[in-house]
């Protein structure tokens, strides 16, 4: 028996944002490491910035010996990129501020995916938002992320059901 799954779009763009996670992750902790004269856990410590609480919780968890890379996710890319755009980023990808503003988008992207309601999302935000997945593949190179977002834009449903219907 076939399973239907009840949300495709939502679980599409899921499936795109956990291969992003892991091709942005992967790119972030590599190129930190290119940096004389410093760790990749203080440069991540250092794009907390002010919030206490994400840099209380990164240190922590740096300071028992997780892996740099376990510490930060979707959310966090913007903001690390942003901090290090000049001195690394900058000259790690193909591109400008692009880049950037689309890392912003994703992120929102898997805000709105992480929690759900019970309609599942638009083709147009999904297909948008798996669209700034594969370009900002494209900028840091990971044409083996490109290709497995590309895969998974199939199974994209073009009409979402309908709300229920409220009867008072």
């Amino acid at each position: 028996m076939a399973t239907t799954i009840d949300r495709p779009n939502r679980e599409a763009l899921q499936r795109g944002i956990d291969i992003y996670r892991d091709a942005v992750r992967d790119f972030i902790v590599r190129n930190l490491k290119r940096v004389k004269g410093t760790n990749v856990s203080q440069l991540l410590l250092d794009a907390a910035g002010r919030n206490p609480q994400v840099y209380n919780w990164r240190k922590e968890r740096l300071d028992r010996g997780d892996d740099p890379g376990s510490v930060i996710d979707v959310a966090d890319f913007p903001h690390i990129v942003a901090h290090h755009w000049r001195e690394v980023f900058q000259r790690a990808s193909n591109s400008s501020v692009a880049m950037r503003n689309r890392m912003h988008l994703i992120a929102e992207g898997r805000n709105f995916v992480a929690h759900p309601d019970a309609a599942d999302i638009g083709i147009g935000y999904t297909i948008g938002r798996l669209d700034d997945i594969a370009n900002v593949m494209r900028e840091i190179n990971a044409s083996d992320a490109i290709r497995q977002i590309d895969e998974g834009q199939t199974t994209l449903n073009p009409s979402p059901p309908p709300p229920p219907l409220r009867i008072s």
